[in-house]
């Protein structure tokens, strides 16, 4: 994970005619003596940067629902979204790897991480949408004066995938987002 390492592959990757650029969203690696995942970039500015640099290959960011508030993410991603000129995708990530959170000081409760992140997702769209401010008072999220200006380039926002794998995260997936991984 050297920077200038990135650029240059995100710059052949981009040029050879890939599809889009994932960056791995990690907080913390697995150990041992590779320590896989263990040096990375935080993804929201890494994906406003390799956008940046590059023409027409897609540029994913990641967020993870219980660290990063609906708000601020509309904002990244509509941020990301006009760098790009309309190429910024979304990757959510409700939460999986306890030990991560565990540096936030955020417990996952994996009984409700996916019904947390529809709520997480039903607000990120309302705020894509436009309109007058609204504020929220969910199960999980109680926020005042929501809006975002600009929107997005894409409409109705930049793609959405998601990687759950389990029954729920099926489930989820199939409720909220464009792409199941």
């Amino acid at each position: 994970a050297e920077w200038d390492d990135i650029v240059t592959i995100s710059k052949i990757a981009d040029e050879a005619g890939i599809e889009f650029i994932l960056p791995v969203a990690k907080w913390r690696g697995f150990g041992g003596d590779s320590d896989l995942w263990g040096r990375s970039f935080e993804v929201l500015t890494h994906s406003a940067a390799i956008g940046a640099l590059t023409k027409q290959i897609g540029i994913f960011a990641t967020v993870h629902v219980p660290l990063v508030s609906p708000a601020f993410a509309a904002k990244a991603m509509v941020t990301i979204d006009h760098v790009t000129h309309g190429r910024a995708g979304l990757n959510i990530v409700c939460g999986w790897n306890q030990e991560e959170f565990d540096l936030h000081g955020i417990t996952i409760d994996p009984e409700q991480r996916y019904e947390q992140g529809l709520e997480w997702f039903e607000i990120y769209s309302r705020l894509l949408a436009g309109g007058p401010r609204f504020d929220w008072d969910g199960q999980f999220y109680k926020l005042k004066g929501l809006s975002t200006d600009p929107l997005p380039i894409q409409r109705p926002g930049p793609v959405v995938m998601s990687a759950g794998f389990s029954t729920k995260g099926r489930d989820f997936a199939a409720k909220s987002v464009d792409i199941l991984f």
